[in-house]
């Protein structure tokens, strides 16, 4: 019956605890679902850019042409302030096609004609012409009125011919615009394509994603890196296999709802692809015209994909990143091409991954909290369970290439930890602060802590339970105290108490109460405790052996010597909260605490240290040294009882000790026999062995006694005990 009421009672607990869970996941999900952790979870995402990125995945046939501050300082006096003659762009081409450049981009937007003269133009366009590979940027807008009426052939051929065909029976997600900003039409005629430099941030600020594809007076038109990409492939159409990818020669690039894929960076764009200021390409670009040596090879850009772009402030190209609030507009084209020439895409999880993985973490953290009551245990899991989680994120991130949601998952842990530990400070808590204020100041801290993770095991309330007690006095208290100042005497008393005290806390004692210079303890509660018993001899052991160098430092101080008696016994007792409404102490009562108490003065008569009552012995029988002492009857309970000396842990008594026992032992049956003079030859043989002996000294005053008056003839031994 009592393991079916302790099952009923966890399996309660259990349910309490996964509404606890369940409660924090449905409020976590409402909160998800109005996006209020979106920005917090993009900041996690830029940590993960940061902490974990790959930088050794970075295609290094990428490279820059930086149009630097450096650059445009050093060419001010010869080429004037930027924007330069479109003459010296063309040279650059030239530079690069020279090398055997695969690809080349411009990152720089050639809205309106050259303002110095058209022959830079025309030399520009012949440059672009004869290279046959480079690619110009353009904008798109919303405004209809910059498309040009009425519209140049250059115009008309570039919507046609730059138009993507878009396979696939899907709607494809992509953004619809109504107007254009081209190159001079001379220039787009010239280039070998044009896409789009149109950048999106996110909410946050940074740039995150791109748009591969946007819609353009009914007809589908490719960004400045997927129109690269779609060059360096060969690729001359994508397609939708399913509305959330974009298919590009077998590579499926993953888009959002809004047709924008996440871009991978690989790391800090200026630091893991190669950059080269264009001060240095014109400077090599003269020097092989004029038969030197340059210090750039154009060989260098061999079948590399080469980007020109302002990186200078003056440029205005300057976004805001995971890495940076300044990073040039150029690298974030070159991550997402890197991402597609690689086919290393970022996928984000589905939200139902996400609310099905907060679900289980917080029922999982709920019913941690049920299972383990120890705080320490139960923080340990629950870091370790937010630890798991984010190791799962990373891994993730750079082994499966998924952005898994972070925040919102590790937030249902410690919410759900949270609020499990208010339920609890305001259920359960009550009664572990109720018995932290109980037991804290007579417990050792460990015993405590262990109260505190299993709160259930204590009743309050009272019980009945088999428990050893334990009394001290010292001899002579009031003599004592008589002849010192009452500040020495309460530095003598405090001095004696801790030490003791300190000897029963560790031996698991349970500190009841002090009475002046008596101490009350008791040994197997409020943990239940097999060896109470033992735990009990072995302190009253070790308050005797302590007391013995505790005299020599206090008598070097100038106090007088202290002795004290002890007395232990062992049997069925009421424990619990006893006192008033307003007054309640955690204590035991009954016969067998009574007789504690009663052996503790007997041991006064006997002349003993420590006296133990016949249960103490048959529960430390194992344990201990003793000898018998007597059988006695004392004040306030009938029933005699057999009584025993406390001489030491088992196999611990000197040799002297060993015989004088042995003799005592004797001398005991003699007594008992009623020969009284053989009796008292033993005892004296005894007193020859120690003639400190009391209880030898007691049985031959008594033998003696019995020889003028002897006791009746049904006489059985007992010994009435007159005082308490």
């Amino acid at each position: 019956m009592p393991f079916f009421s302790h099952l009923r009672k966890e399996i309660r607990r259990l349910f309490a605890g996964l509404g606890v869970g369940f409660a924090a996941f449905a409020g976590l999900w409402i909160l998800w679902a109005f996006n209020l952790f979106d920005l917090a979870e993009l900041k996690s995402l830029d940590h993960r850019f940061v902490r974990f990125a790959q930088t050794d995945k970075a295609n290094q046939d990428i490279a820059v042409i930086a149009i630097d501050e450096a650059s445009l300082d050093h060419f001010e006096n010869q080429l004037g302030r930027w924007p330069w003659p479109r003459t010296i762009h063309g040279y650059v081409v030239d530079f690069l096609k020279m090398g055997g450049a695969k690809s080349i981009a411009f990152d720089v937007l050639f809205l309106e004609p050259d303002k110095a003269s058209d022959e830079d133009d025309d030399n520009f366009a012949g440059a672009l012409k004869k290279a046959g590979n480079v690619t110009l940027a353009m904008l798109f807008n919303r405004d209809s009125r910059t498309r040009q009426r009425p519209e140049p052939p250059e115009i008309r051929n570039w919507r046609e011919g730059s138009a993507i065909p878009v396979e696939g029976k899907v709607r494809v997600p992509a953004e619809a615009y109504s107007g254009a900003n081209l190159p001079i039409p001379k220039l787009l005629s010239s280039a070998d394509d044009i896409g789009y430099i149109n950048l999106q941030a996110d909410p946050d600020g940074p740039s995150r994603r791109l748009k591969p594809l946007v819609h353009y007076q009914g007809r589908y038109y490719a960004s400045f890196p997927l129109t690269i990409a779609m060059k360096v492939l060969g690729a001359r159409k994508v397609g939708f296999t399913r509305a959330s990818e974009l298919e590009l020669s077998g590579r499926k690039i993953p888009l959002n709802a809004r047709g924008e894929m996440l871009l991978k960076w690989h790391g800090p764009s200026e630091r893991i692809y190669p950059i080269y200021p264009i001060a240095k390409l014109l400077s090599s670009f003269k020097q092989i015209h004029d038969g030197k040596k340059p210090d750039l090879d154009p060989k260098e850009f061999k079948d590399k994909i080469v980007f020109i772009a302002g990186t200078a402030a003056g440029t205005y190209d300057l976004r805001v990143t995971p890495y940076s609030f300044k990073t040039p507009g150029v690298f974030i084209h070159i991550a997402a091409l890197d991402n597609m020439l690689a086919g290393d895409f970022l996928r984000q999880t589905p939200g139902w991954v996400t609310l099905a993985t907060l679900a289980v973490l917080c029922l999982l953290t709920a019913a941690t909290l049920v299972a383990f009551s120890s705080f320490k245990a139960k923080i340990s899991l629950i870091l370790a369970y937010a630890a798991g989680y984010y190791g799962i994120s990373v891994w993730s991130f750079t082994a499966a290439g998924r952005w898994v949601e972070l925040v919102t998952p590790e937030i249902g842990i410690f919410a759900t930890f949270l609020s499990a530990s208010l339920v609890e400070y305001f259920t359960e808590g009550k009664r572990k602060r109720q018995i932290k204020n109980v037991f804290q100041h007579f417990m050792m801290p460990s015993v405590v802590e262990k109260l505190l993770e299993n709160p259930e095991e204590v009743k309050l309330g009272g019980e009945k339970k088999e428990l050893t007690v334990f009394f001290s006095d010292l001899q002579g208290f009031a003599s004592i105290s008589e002849g010192l100042e009452p500040e020495r005497l309460v530095a003598l008393l405090n001095r004696y108490l801790t030490a003791m005290t300190d000897i029963i806390l560790e031996h698991q004692g349970f500190l009841d109460k002090y009475e002046g210079d008596a101490i009350m303890a008791v040994f197997g509660t409020p943990l239940d405790q097999p060896k109470h018993a033992t735990l009990a001899c072995y302190a009253a052991l070790e308050n005797q052996e302590r007391l013995e160098s505790l005299r020599e430092e206090l008598k070097a101080d100038g106090y007088p010597e202290i002795r004290c008696r002890i007395g232990l016994n062992s049997g069925p007792m009421v424990v619990g909260n006893m006192g008033s409404e307003n007054r309640m102490d955690y204590t035991v009562m009954g016969d067998a605490v009574n007789l504690g108490s009663r052996l503790e003065g007997a041991s006064k008569q006997y002349g003993t240290r420590i006296l133990i009552g016949e249960n103490t012995f048959a529960l430390a029988t194992e344990d201990i040294e003793v000898r018998e002492i007597d059988l006695i009857r004392v004040k306030g309970i009938r029933q005699p009882v057999r009584v025993y000396e406390l001489l030491a842990k088992k196999g611990e008594l000197p040799p002297e000790k060993v015989r004088l026992v042995g003799v005592y032992v004797k001398g005991l049956a003699q007594y008992r026999e009623r020969n009284w003079r053989d009796a008292i030859r033993r005892f004296q043989e005894a007193l020859e062995i120690d003639p400190q002996d009391g209880p030898a000294r007691v049985y031959v005053e008594r033998c003696e006694t019995f020889i003028e008056n002897p006791p009746p003839l049904d006489w059985d031994g007992v010994y009435e005990m007159k005082t308490k």
